[in-house]
């Protein structure tokens, strides 16, 4: 029994036809295509008007494109560049240049302030009575003379403390020097006693 519905074998390599470009459904559409563009015409003869163009669109296509021959079916493929050639180097290019000649830039001149014209000078009138003005030395005398002595003061405190924490230095030394002292005669009397007492009862015991 066969039956062309039914495929046999390997289907890899069958072709695959898209939705909607079947040479049934395309007969189909173009069917009725006809009739819808004779029924415009028909209501455009009876309007006593010029039809328009009927440009036939085909479902799943961008472009209208002319129906394919008998026995020919429309198929969607790759036109675009799908093979890239991958490389661990990327294209790299060499190009020689050559500097310019610059003129090395001349010393910068020192600075030499423009003096004022004499007719621009201010001048300033000075009395002997102003309140403003002060005399420096005489007005400075009273500060100086506070600062001094505080500054004198204050080193003198501190000659001071220093030499009292001497003073406490050298009186403590002197101390701990004497209770050494006092501690090692006293250890060598309770040793002497010690020896003294054994001696007693070494002979006691003979």
């Amino acid at each position: 029994m066969y039956d062309k519905r039914v495929h046999r074998g390997n289907s890899y390599a069958a072709m695959v036809i898209p939705a909607g470009t079947s040479h049934d459904t395309m007969i189909m559409e173009k069917r009725q295509t006809q009739k819808a563009q004779s029924l415009r015409q028909r209501t455009f003869k009876s309007t006593a008007k010029t039809p328009e163009r009927v440009v036939p669109i085909y479902p799943n296509r961008d472009i209208p494109s002319p129906e394919p021959v008998p026995g020919r079916v429309h198929m969607h493929l790759q036109t675009d560049e799908y093979i890239e050639n991958l490389t661990d180097k990327p294209p790299t290019q060499e190009i020689g240049i050559a500097t310019e000649f610059y003129l090395d830039r001349p010393p910068v001149p020192l600075f030499q302030p423009k003096m004022p014209a004499k007719e621009n000078c201010k001048e300033t009138q000075i009395f002997d009575n102003d309140a403003e003005l002060f005399d420096f030395d005489a007005e400075v005398e009273p500060m100086l003379n506070v600062l001094c002595l505080k500054t004198l003061e204050q080193a003198r405190m501190e000659v001071l403390e220093e030499t009292e924490l001497a003073i406490m230095k050298h009186q403590k030394k002197q101390y701990e020097e004497v209770r050494n002292a006092e501690l090692i005669e006293a250890q060598r009397f309770e040793a002497t006693e010690a020896r003294v007492k054994a001696e007693k009862e070494r002979r006691a015991n003979q």
